[in-house]
């Protein structure tokens, strides 16, 4: 299936994946883009951090995993 709009793109991956967890990776990839194409660099990275960090805690439940608290889960930890 190829997503044609964020609506397709999210509602193909809650399939697999936890609503609220593709909310917050999508949300935080559109910021990400955002700032990258208006060439915010470091504003875009912060951004990246975010959306890697949505991702992984989606593949983390995904697999069967208990998240741990959010102060200890973290992208750069």
């Amino acid at each position: 299936m190829a997503a044609e709009t964020p609506a397709d793109l999210e509602q193909f991956l809650q399939a697999k994946f936890a609503a609220k967890h593709v909310r917050a990776a999508l949300k935080h990839f559109q910021a990400m883009t955002t700032e990258f194409q208006q060439g915010a660099w470091e504003e875009a990275i912060g951004k990246g951090g975010k959306f890697v960090e949505a991702a992984l805690k989606a593949l983390y439940v995904h697999a069967g995993k208990t998240l741990p608290a959010a102060r200890d889960f973290k992208a750069a930890s």
